[in-house]
Protein backbone atom coordinates (compact mmCIF):
# COMPACT_ATOMS: atom_id res chain seq x y z
CA UNK A 1 0.00 0.00 0.00
CA UNK A 2 2.69 2.44 0.96
CA UNK A 3 5.12 1.95 -2.12
CA UNK A 4 1.54 2.08 -4.12
CA UNK A 5 0.69 5.48 -2.57
CA UNK A 6 4.07 6.83 -3.63
CA UNK A 7 3.74 5.60 -7.49
CA UNK A 8 0.58 7.44 -7.17
CA UNK A 9 1.70 10.50 -5.50
CA UNK A 10 4.51 10.86 -7.84
CA UNK A 11 2.25 10.88 -11.14
CA UNK A 12 2.41 14.33 -11.18
CA UNK A 13 6.19 14.47 -11.13
CA UNK A 14 6.64 11.78 -13.62
CA UNK A 15 4.45 13.46 -16.13
CA UNK A 16 5.69 16.45 -15.81
CA UNK A 17 9.19 15.12 -16.77
CA UNK A 18 7.61 13.20 -19.61
CA UNK A 19 6.29 16.04 -20.88
CA UNK A 20 10.24 18.23 -20.65
CA UNK A 21 12.02 14.85 -22.27
CA UNK A 22 9.93 14.92 -25.12
CA UNK A 23 10.78 19.09 -25.66
CA UNK A 24 14.10 17.99 -24.83
CA UNK A 25 14.76 16.28 -27.48
CA UNK A 26 13.27 18.23 -30.00
CA UNK A 27 14.89 21.49 -29.20
CA UNK A 28 18.73 22.85 -28.30
CA UNK A 29 19.88 24.64 -25.00
CA UNK A 30 18.94 28.22 -24.94
CA UNK A 31 21.73 29.52 -23.15
CA UNK A 32 25.30 30.13 -24.78
CA UNK A 33 28.81 29.13 -23.58
CA UNK A 34 29.84 32.32 -25.35
CA UNK A 35 31.46 32.48 -28.33
CA UNK A 36 34.91 34.65 -28.88
CA UNK A 37 34.72 37.95 -26.66
CA UNK A 38 30.72 36.90 -25.65
CA UNK A 39 30.01 36.61 -22.14
CA UNK A 40 28.29 33.27 -21.66
CA UNK A 41 25.13 33.02 -20.01
CA UNK A 42 24.30 30.47 -17.33
CA UNK A 43 20.01 30.09 -16.04
CA UNK A 44 19.76 28.97 -12.92
CA UNK A 45 16.83 27.27 -11.04
CA UNK A 46 16.14 27.20 -7.40
CA UNK A 47 13.90 27.13 -4.79
CA UNK A 48 13.73 27.28 -0.87
CA UNK A 49 17.62 26.41 -0.68
CA UNK A 50 19.72 27.61 1.82
CA UNK A 51 22.85 28.53 -1.06
CA UNK A 52 23.36 32.02 0.24
CA UNK A 53 26.87 31.76 -1.15
CA UNK A 54 24.82 31.55 -4.49
CA UNK A 55 22.53 34.29 -3.23
CA UNK A 56 25.04 36.76 -2.42
CA UNK A 57 27.11 36.48 -5.26
CA UNK A 58 24.15 37.51 -7.52
CA UNK A 59 23.07 39.98 -5.56
CA UNK A 60 26.85 41.88 -5.29
CA UNK A 61 27.19 41.08 -9.05
CA UNK A 62 30.06 38.48 -8.48
CA UNK A 63 29.10 36.44 -11.55
CA UNK A 64 29.94 39.57 -13.94
CA UNK A 65 33.27 40.25 -12.06
CA UNK A 66 34.13 36.34 -13.03
CA UNK A 67 32.93 36.66 -16.59
CA UNK A 68 29.56 34.82 -16.51
CA UNK A 69 26.36 36.21 -16.61
CA UNK A 70 23.65 34.76 -14.29
CA UNK A 71 19.74 34.58 -14.73
CA UNK A 72 18.45 33.19 -11.60
CA UNK A 73 14.42 32.47 -11.52
CA UNK A 74 13.15 31.25 -8.26
CA UNK A 75 10.13 28.27 -8.33
CA UNK A 76 7.60 27.55 -5.58
CA UNK A 77 7.77 24.00 -6.35
CA UNK A 78 10.01 21.27 -7.30
CA UNK A 79 8.51 19.26 -10.11
CA UNK A 80 8.28 22.94 -11.93
CA UNK A 81 11.78 23.43 -11.25
CA UNK A 82 13.06 19.79 -12.50
CA UNK A 83 10.80 19.99 -15.55
CA UNK A 84 12.03 23.49 -16.47
CA UNK A 85 15.89 21.94 -16.43
CA UNK A 86 15.13 19.20 -17.72
CA UNK A 87 12.74 20.61 -20.46
CA UNK A 88 15.90 23.15 -21.32
CA UNK A 89 14.52 26.42 -20.23
CA UNK A 90 16.93 26.38 -17.22
CA UNK A 91 20.65 25.10 -17.50
CA UNK A 92 21.39 24.52 -13.87
CA UNK A 93 18.92 23.59 -11.02
CA UNK A 94 19.59 23.52 -7.07
CA UNK A 95 17.85 20.15 -5.68
CA UNK A 96 18.08 17.57 -3.77
CA UNK A 97 19.30 13.61 -4.82
CA UNK A 98 16.49 11.81 -4.62
CA UNK A 99 14.27 13.94 -6.78
CA UNK A 100 17.21 13.78 -9.37
CA UNK A 101 17.31 10.47 -9.25
CA UNK A 102 13.84 10.35 -10.15
CA UNK A 103 14.07 12.36 -12.46
CA UNK A 104 16.99 9.94 -14.20
CA UNK A 105 14.81 7.11 -14.18
CA UNK A 106 12.79 8.42 -16.82
CA UNK A 107 14.86 9.30 -18.57
CA UNK A 108 16.74 12.64 -17.70
CA UNK A 109 20.48 12.63 -17.60
CA UNK A 110 21.21 14.91 -14.52
CA UNK A 111 24.82 14.84 -12.33
CA UNK A 112 25.82 17.05 -9.39
CA UNK A 113 28.79 19.25 -10.20
CA UNK A 114 28.68 21.06 -7.06
CA UNK A 115 27.49 21.15 -3.73
CA UNK A 116 26.47 24.70 -2.45
CA UNK A 117 26.38 23.99 1.06
CA UNK A 118 25.49 21.52 3.85
CA UNK A 119 22.54 22.24 6.19
CA UNK A 120 23.94 21.13 9.44
CA UNK A 121 21.44 19.75 11.81
CA UNK A 122 18.28 20.93 10.67
CA UNK A 123 16.80 18.30 8.90
CA UNK A 124 15.25 15.99 11.24
CA UNK A 125 11.56 15.49 13.02
CA UNK A 126 9.92 18.46 14.09
CA UNK A 127 7.46 18.09 16.68
CA UNK A 128 4.79 20.05 18.80
CA UNK A 129 5.71 20.59 22.28
CA UNK A 130 3.04 19.15 23.62
CA UNK A 131 3.59 16.15 21.77
CA UNK A 132 4.58 13.14 23.48
CA UNK A 133 7.16 12.74 20.58
CA UNK A 134 10.78 12.04 22.39
CA UNK A 135 11.67 10.01 19.70
CA UNK A 136 11.68 8.10 16.52
CA UNK A 137 9.75 4.68 17.98
CA UNK A 138 6.99 7.12 19.36
CA UNK A 139 5.81 7.71 16.10
CA UNK A 140 4.80 3.98 15.71
CA UNK A 141 0.98 4.09 14.77
CA UNK A 142 1.05 8.09 14.53
CA UNK A 143 1.08 10.31 11.32
CA UNK A 144 4.17 11.76 10.19
CA UNK A 145 4.14 14.34 7.67
CA UNK A 146 6.30 15.31 4.97
CA UNK A 147 7.17 16.82 1.29
CA UNK A 148 7.07 13.37 -1.45
CA UNK A 149 10.35 12.46 -2.88
CA UNK A 150 12.96 15.34 -1.20
CA UNK A 151 15.99 14.33 0.74
CA UNK A 152 13.86 15.12 4.16
CA UNK A 153 11.25 12.12 2.68
CA UNK A 154 14.46 9.82 2.53
CA UNK A 155 16.26 10.57 5.51
CA UNK A 156 12.65 9.87 7.16
CA UNK A 157 12.90 6.24 5.76
CA UNK A 158 16.30 6.01 6.73
CA UNK A 159 15.39 7.26 10.64
CA UNK A 160 12.91 4.28 10.41
CA UNK A 161 14.70 2.16 9.09
CA UNK A 162 17.47 2.71 11.97
CA UNK A 163 15.34 2.77 14.45
CA UNK A 164 14.30 -0.86 13.60
CA UNK A 165 10.89 0.00 11.94
CA UNK A 166 9.47 0.22 8.51
CA UNK A 167 6.77 2.71 6.50
CA UNK A 168 4.07 0.56 7.61
CA UNK A 169 4.94 1.02 11.27
CA UNK A 170 3.70 4.90 10.89
CA UNK A 171 1.19 6.75 8.77
CA UNK A 172 3.25 9.19 6.57
CA UNK A 173 0.97 11.66 4.61
CA UNK A 174 3.00 14.09 2.31
CA UNK A 175 2.32 17.88 1.59
CA UNK A 176 3.77 20.46 -0.38
CA UNK A 177 6.19 22.84 1.81
CA UNK A 178 3.22 25.39 2.36
CA UNK A 179 1.05 22.87 3.36
CA UNK A 180 3.02 21.54 5.72
CA UNK A 181 3.34 24.86 7.68
CA UNK A 182 -0.56 25.89 7.22
CA UNK A 183 -1.04 22.23 8.76
CA UNK A 184 1.30 22.73 11.54
CA UNK A 185 -0.15 26.40 12.25
CA UNK A 186 -3.28 24.77 12.53
CA UNK A 187 -2.84 22.38 14.53
CA UNK A 188 -3.69 19.35 12.21
CA UNK A 189 -0.20 18.27 11.74
CA UNK A 190 2.34 17.35 15.26
CA UNK A 191 5.23 16.06 13.66
CA UNK A 192 6.87 16.66 10.26
CA UNK A 193 9.85 15.70 9.09
CA UNK A 194 11.76 18.38 7.01
CA UNK A 195 14.68 20.15 5.19
CA UNK A 196 16.11 23.66 6.71
CA UNK A 197 14.53 25.91 4.92
CA UNK A 198 11.57 24.95 6.16
CA UNK A 199 12.33 23.67 9.33
CA UNK A 200 13.17 27.28 10.36
CA UNK A 201 9.87 28.00 10.39
CA UNK A 202 8.76 25.35 12.82
CA UNK A 203 10.95 26.29 15.42
CA UNK A 204 9.65 29.88 15.15
CA UNK A 205 6.23 28.48 15.72
CA UNK A 206 8.16 27.20 18.98
CA UNK A 207 8.74 23.75 17.49
CA UNK A 208 11.54 21.31 18.53
CA UNK A 209 13.86 18.93 17.16
CA UNK A 210 13.51 15.26 18.38
CA UNK A 211 16.77 13.64 19.12
CA UNK A 212 18.49 11.59 16.84
CA UNK A 213 16.47 12.49 13.85
CA UNK A 214 18.49 15.13 12.40
CA UNK A 215 20.77 14.17 9.12
CA UNK A 216 23.75 14.37 11.49
CA UNK A 217 22.70 11.74 13.40
CA UNK A 218 21.93 9.50 10.56
CA UNK A 219 25.45 9.91 9.22
CA UNK A 220 23.81 11.53 5.81
CA UNK A 221 24.54 14.95 5.31
CA UNK A 222 21.94 17.07 3.78
CA UNK A 223 23.98 18.75 0.92
CA UNK A 224 22.40 21.47 -1.17
CA UNK A 225 23.39 20.84 -4.93
CA UNK A 226 24.28 22.18 -8.07
CA UNK A 227 22.89 20.34 -10.68
CA UNK A 228 22.85 19.90 -14.79
CA UNK A 229 22.79 17.87 -17.62
CA UNK A 230 25.53 15.79 -18.75
CA UNK A 231 25.84 17.34 -22.46
CA UNK A 232 25.93 21.01 -20.65
CA UNK A 233 28.14 19.99 -18.13
CA UNK A 234 30.62 18.47 -20.86
CA UNK A 235 29.69 21.58 -23.28
CA UNK A 236 29.82 24.46 -20.65
CA UNK A 237 32.60 23.35 -18.35
CA UNK A 238 34.31 26.45 -18.92
CA UNK A 239 31.68 29.04 -17.96
CA UNK A 240 30.74 26.64 -14.30
CA UNK A 241 34.09 27.12 -13.60
CA UNK A 242 33.57 30.53 -13.85
CA UNK A 243 30.31 30.29 -11.97
CA UNK A 244 31.85 28.16 -9.16
CA UNK A 245 34.60 31.00 -8.66
CA UNK A 246 31.99 33.84 -8.16
CA UNK A 247 30.44 31.17 -6.05
CA UNK A 248 33.47 30.46 -3.94
CA UNK A 249 34.37 33.98 -3.34
CA UNK A 250 31.26 34.78 -2.08
CA UNK A 251 31.66 31.43 0.12
CA UNK A 252 34.11 32.91 3.31
CA UNK A 253 31.89 36.42 3.13
CA UNK A 254 28.94 34.96 4.04
CA UNK A 255 30.41 32.17 6.14
CA UNK A 256 32.27 34.68 8.60
CA UNK A 257 29.87 37.52 8.82
CA UNK A 258 26.10 36.17 11.01
CA UNK A 259 24.66 39.58 9.32
CA UNK A 260 25.67 38.89 5.82
CA UNK A 261 24.61 35.51 6.08
CA UNK A 262 21.21 36.65 7.28
CA UNK A 263 21.03 39.53 4.81
CA UNK A 264 21.08 36.98 1.12
CA UNK A 265 19.23 34.45 2.51
CA UNK A 266 16.47 36.54 3.56
CA UNK A 267 16.93 38.29 0.34
CA UNK A 268 17.08 35.00 -1.83
CA UNK A 269 14.08 32.91 -0.56
CA UNK A 270 12.11 35.48 1.90
CA UNK A 271 12.58 34.07 5.11
CA UNK A 272 10.69 36.48 7.54
CA UNK A 273 11.71 37.07 11.23
CA UNK A 274 14.42 35.15 13.10
CA UNK A 275 14.53 32.44 10.51
CA UNK A 276 17.20 32.84 8.88
CA UNK A 277 19.27 33.41 12.48
CA UNK A 278 18.02 29.87 13.39
CA UNK A 279 19.35 28.44 10.12
CA UNK A 280 22.83 30.11 10.70
CA UNK A 281 23.34 29.04 14.10
CA UNK A 282 22.23 25.47 13.28
CA UNK A 283 24.72 25.15 10.88
CA UNK A 284 28.51 24.83 11.55
CA UNK A 285 29.72 25.13 8.15
CA UNK A 286 26.78 26.40 6.27
CA UNK A 287 28.43 27.35 2.67
CA UNK A 288 31.43 25.29 0.79
CA UNK A 289 33.96 25.90 -1.71
CA UNK A 290 35.59 23.93 -4.70
CA UNK A 291 38.59 23.39 -3.29
CA UNK A 292 36.33 21.37 -0.10
CA UNK A 293 34.34 19.46 -2.97
CA UNK A 294 37.79 18.47 -4.95
CA UNK A 295 39.50 17.17 -1.96
CA UNK A 296 39.38 13.46 -1.85
CA UNK A 297 39.62 13.02 2.11
CA UNK A 298 36.41 15.53 2.63
CA UNK A 299 33.48 13.66 3.71
CA UNK A 300 31.41 15.74 0.85
CA UNK A 301 34.11 14.70 -1.58
CA UNK A 302 32.72 14.71 -5.34
CA UNK A 303 35.88 12.80 -6.50
CA UNK A 304 35.15 9.08 -7.54
CA UNK A 305 34.13 6.93 -4.71
CA UNK A 306 34.54 9.79 -2.63
CA UNK A 307 32.51 10.89 0.30
CA UNK A 308 29.32 12.04 -1.60
CA UNK A 309 28.79 8.93 -3.83
CA UNK A 310 28.66 7.27 -0.14
CA UNK A 311 25.87 9.69 0.96
CA UNK A 312 24.08 9.21 -2.48
CA UNK A 313 24.42 5.54 -2.39
CA UNK A 314 22.55 5.24 0.76
CA UNK A 315 19.49 7.37 -0.61
CA UNK A 316 19.29 5.61 -3.59
CA UNK A 317 19.45 2.45 -2.36
CA UNK A 318 16.55 3.28 0.25
CA UNK A 319 14.55 4.76 -2.33
CA UNK A 320 15.44 1.37 -4.62
CA UNK A 321 14.25 -0.86 -1.20
CA UNK A 322 11.40 0.55 -0.77
CA UNK A 323 10.32 0.60 -4.60
CA UNK A 324 10.37 4.51 -5.20
CA UNK A 325 12.97 3.56 -7.85
CA UNK A 326 12.19 0.41 -9.89
CA UNK A 327 15.81 -0.52 -10.13
CA UNK A 328 19.19 0.91 -8.34
CA UNK A 329 21.52 2.77 -11.26
CA UNK A 330 24.62 3.31 -10.91
CA UNK A 331 25.45 6.52 -8.33
CA UNK A 332 28.70 6.86 -10.41
CA UNK A 333 26.66 8.97 -13.06
CA UNK A 334 24.81 10.97 -10.55
CA UNK A 335 27.76 12.60 -9.80
CA UNK A 336 31.30 14.08 -11.75
CA UNK A 337 34.04 16.26 -9.68
CA UNK A 338 35.86 17.84 -13.67
CA UNK A 339 33.81 21.12 -12.89
CA UNK A 340 35.04 21.76 -9.07
CA UNK A 341 38.83 20.43 -9.83
CA UNK A 342 39.06 22.94 -12.40
CA UNK A 343 37.87 25.70 -10.63
CA UNK A 344 40.62 28.75 -10.38
CA UNK A 345 43.31 26.88 -12.72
Amino acid sequence: MFTFRLRLLATALVAALTLSLGLSACSTPGSSGGGAGETPTIRVAYAQGLQANFYYALQHDLFAKHGVKVEGTKFDSGPALISALVGGSADVGYFGVPAMATANEQGAQLQVFSIANNAGDMAGLYVKPDSGIQSIQDLRGKKVATTQNTVAHIFLLIALEKAGMTPKDVQIEFYDPAGLVAGFDRGDLNAVFMFASVGAKFISSGARIVKGTTSTDLGVPDTGNFIASKDYTNNNKAALQKFLAAVDEATPIVNQDKATYIDALQKGIGLAGDQAQIIYDNQPSPCLTSSTLADSGSPVSLTPGGGFTKITQKMIETMTKLGILKSAPNVADFITSSVVEGVGK
